[in-house]
């Protein structure tokens, strides 16, 4: 095999080996990236949501002490708990319409008795009330400020409940009723998720589990017989209290995707961002892979070039030293040896310069022909 072909294969199998190595390395790594910035994109969407859903969910509740915290409805509410009467009542329901006519958002407001019962409302729909009335809802209220999401004829209402106290006395329950649109606008912001990027919110348990909105991909979503054990596994996790990242888990619809988990503690709720796995990692990494690629290519017929080109510099003097030797051996005395700028090539250059000098002074010495040397000639075979 001549000298230049073992270089150009060298030097290309030694591209085509490292090329592969780099790639594996570069796919990998093109991964962890595109990873951690899809993570670090969804935690600012899922951080930024459950903070404004927090903050929605405490304004609602500084709302319900706003209006239970009235000392005119306090001691009217005392008296009428002394003594139940009409004028006691009307005055509750005058107090509670005027306040809440500030409150855009809150579509009811109630005064409940320590038995439970409605004792005035700025609404005579008191059917939402009346559903809850003699609840856990009620009993908490009694304690403490708490939000409770409870579905009405379908739909889901913000219930806030709190004690009414006038003097260390607990003398019954504020409770305010509101819509979820303001939570609507802050779930419904897409805003950094791509098309397939989404923020659900959930209540309830990992095994009992109501959506407060509808899902982007409702459509796709599978029923509790198609779901398997892993299938939305990030919203159990939130729903359980954990904050977690997930890489590669299942949503609601079977779908790989990555996902954050996070808890609202607030409002008991579970919360996740999350997008697939085919835009955040797939899509951009064909991109990468593709570019990638003809880089590789690239490089692979550069240096091929190069190969061919530094096996044409290094065999070719040694082409040319070959032809002077046999030259030489035919008895060419007087031929010119070229220099060369490869040292080794040099070394036999000059090594061979200094045989050729040697048979010069051989020659004058001895007075011979230069065919007389028999230089390159065959040996003869009748010699024994």
């Amino acid at each position: 095999m001549k000298l230049s072909n073992i270089f150009t294969i060298a030097f290309v199998a030694i591209v085509i080996i490292s090329s592969a190595l780099l790639t594996g390395y570069f796919f990998a790594a093109t991964d962890k990236i595109l990873e951690d910035a899809a993570v670090a994109k969804l935690q600012i969407a899922s951080e930024s949501r459950a903070s404004h859903i927090e903050t929605y969910l405490l304004q609602n509740i500084e709302r319900l002490k706003l209006i239970t915290s009235r000392t005119k409805l306090r001691e009217t509410l005392a008296a009428y708990n002394e003594n139940p009467n009409e004028t006691d009542r009307d005055t509750l329901i005058e107090i509670i319409k005027d306040a809440s006519n500030s409150l855009e958002e809150i579509q009811q407001v109630c005064i409940i008795g320590l038995d439970g019962n409605v004792i005035a409302s700025n609404s005579n729909d008191c059917k939402t009330v009346e559903t809850v009335v003699g609840t856990k809802l009620i009993e908490d209220g009694k304690n403490y400020e708490k939000i409770f999401f409870i579905n009405l004829a379908g739909e889901y209402k913000i219930f806030t409940v709190g004690p009414i106290v006038l003097k260390d006395k607990l003398l019954g329950v504020g409770l305010t009723v509101a819509s979820l649109e303001k939570l609507r606008q802050i779930i419904r912001d897409r805003t950094g998720l791509g098309k397939t990027g989404e923020v659900l919110v959930a209540i309830g348990n990992r095994d009992e589990r109501g959506y407060l909105f509808e899902r982007l991909f409702e459509t796709e979503a599978l029923t509790g017989a198609e779901e398997s054990a892993a299938t939305a596994e990030p919203i159990k996790q939130a729903l359980d209290g954990n904050q977690k990242v997930f890489l590669y888990a299942l949503d609601y619809r079977d779908e790989p995707v990555i996902a954050i988990s996070e808890y609202i503690k607030v409002g008991q709720m579970g919360l996740v961002a999350k997008i697939d796995v085919s835009e955040a990692i797939d899509a951009p990494k064909e991109k990468y892979t593709t570019g990638a690629e003809l880089i590789i290519i690239a490089i692979i017929i550069l240096v091929s070039i190069i190969a061919v080109v530094f096996s044409i510099l290094v065999s070719r003097p040694l082409t040319r030293l070959t032809n002077n030797v046999n030259e030489i051996s035919k008895g060419k005395l007087d031929i010119k040896l070229d220099d060369s700028n490869i040292r080794e090539i040099q070394d036999l250059t000059s090594a061979l310069k200094r045989v050729l000098a040697s048979l010069k002074i051989a020659i004058l010495r001895t007075s011979m022909e230069k065919n007389e040397l028999e230089l390159g000639s065959e040996p003869d075979k009748n010699i024994k």
